[in-house]
């Protein structure tokens, strides 16, 4: 008998072997086999097994990951250019360069693939995910990491997350359309009827199953207001950012059909329903879906208005309103509303925050204020850091002068 605490060391086919020797040799020769054994899986990392596709590996990779630290797991498959990158060996050999952490990629065009990834609600490729020893799910995202720091911050500790609740079961029964729609030959989505069935005889939307469904199509209203009116015990089982997200796609959905059929009043209900959906959370929200309607129906004055909102309430959002004004300048030729989005960066003038200062040069040139435009544009040149690529809009200005 090979002890259990042995069996997570061992790969499936060491221990058949061991067992043989068990059986025709004898106990005591077969334990030195099994510290052999031991000895050699630790010699072998096991970031040098470029993907699994089967249960045991991935028990075995599992069994790789040292107490109280994570594994790492790529998902893509050959159908879009990330992916591409993400099976790529030199990108592999580069972020197993880096981390510390045992790392495997799984293609989920494999039967394994499409079991992880129903079981792990995947609904966009790649996606890293970020496993316990248990096999418990802490993290995931669907950004690939490029530079060094990012690649880093893969290895953060992620203890907090409610997705670590779930036990390690792959044998769930889930519904037929669910899992045709992982296939490769999947051409359409199972229609509104047969989802609104499928939710009349599952009711429970905390059920891991049933969760999975709703996450990966696009779902009624009726069946939005549930997830809407369950918000916190969702939140308190699948964690904070699933049930924001979804709740993201669906009200982004809703404002883009607003703006094709130039409804504001369909917009403005849509505004009031998702500040009840994300409660404390929903300028974060609602200031994106304003943005996009404004930009749509060609509303500059109240474009203008919600970014002065926005450097109110939160002034640290430079990004935001860095691709706000690239917005007002690609669509709009108002002076008045260039010239006053200018006011959006207004601190002094500093290495950390010249990027913003290099768009005021431009919304004050456009603007009509051109001389307060040379003149902050000289100040930005004479920065150590400055370069023509790195502050396009600066150098705009600056060859205008020659």
């Amino acid at each position: 008998m090979i002890p259990l605490t042995l069996q997570k060391y061992l790969s499936p086919i060491l221990i058949v072997f061991t067992r043989l020797l068990v059986h025709f040799i004898g106990t005591f020769f077969a334990q030195w086999v099994l510290v052999l054994a031991l000895f050699f899986c630790s010699a072998i990392s096991i970031k040098a097994q470029d993907s699994i596709d089967s249960l045991p590996a991935y028990l075995n990779f599992l069994s790789s990951i040292q107490k109280n630290e994570i594994g790492l797991i790529i998902l893509s498959n050959n159908r879009c250019g990330q992916c591409l990158l993400a099976k790529d060996p030199r990108y592999l050999d580069k972020l197993d360069s880096i981390l510390i952490s045992p790392l495997v990629s799984i293609d989920t065009e494999s039967d394994f693939g499409k079991i992880i990834s129903m079981k792990h609600r995947i609904n966009k490729l790649p996606a890293i995910l970020i496993l316990s020893g248990e096999g418990q799910l802490l993290h995931r995202t669907n950004r690939l990491p490029r530079e060094l720091n990012e690649i880093q911050s893969l290895e953060l500790p992620f203890d907090t997350l409610p997705y670590a609740k779930f036990p390690l079961i792959f044998d769930l029964e889930y519904p037929e359309f669910f899992k045709r729609s992982f296939n490769q030959s999947a051409s359409s989505p199972p229609s509104d009827d047969v989802l609104s069935l499928f939710f009349q005889m599952n009711p429970n939307l905390q059920d891991e199953v049933v969760w999975a469904v709703a996450l990966r199509f696009d779902l009624s209203s009726n069946a939005m207001n549930r997830i809407i009116t369950q918000r916190d015990m969702l939140i308190s089982r699948f964690g904070k950012s699933e049930v924001f997200d979804k709740l993201d796609r669906y009200f982004f959905s809703s404002m883009k059909a607003a703006a094709k059929n130039r409804s504001s009043t369909t917009f403005e209900s849509v505004i009031a329903k998702a500040e009840l959906a994300f409660g404390q959370d929903e300028f974060d929200y609602t200031s994106k879906y304003k943005s996009y309607f404004y930009q749509l129906m060609g509303n500059w004055d109240s474009y203008l208005k919600l970014g002065d909102e926005i450097n109110m309430r939160n002034p640290s959002s430079s990004l935001t309103l860095y691709e706000m004004a690239q917005v007002l300048l690609h669509y709009s030729n108002d002076e008045q509303i260039l010239k006053n989005a200018a006011d959006w960066f207004s601190k002094e003038l500093s290495e950390e925050n010249s990027e913003e200062e290099d768009i005021k040069t431009m919304l004050l040139w456009r603007g009509g204020e051109e001389e307060r435009a040379k003149e902050l544009a000289l100040d930005i040149a004479a920065l150590p850091t400055y370069s023509a690529a790195s502050f396009p809009y600066t150098a705009s200005i600056l060859k205008g002068l020659k």
